[in-house]
């Protein structure tokens, strides 16, 4: 989920997206990844993708 902390560093970094874990997600599905797996901290709006061809 995409929050104003998000928005807000898009705004300061020229060029940069937020992508929301779904998003992530399916581009790496539709890149070949068969297996994808997604966490999302609790307290922090940080993720982690692991991806296995």
């Amino acid at each position: 989920m995409l929050n104003r902390m998000n928005a807000g560093h898009a705004k300061i970094i020229d060029g940069m997206k937020c992508y929301a874990i779904e998003e992530i997600e399916a581009a790496l599905r539709n890149a070949g990844f068969s297996e994808v797996e997604s966490e999302h901290h609790h307290a922090k709006p940080w993720i982690t993708v692991l991806a296995k061809k």
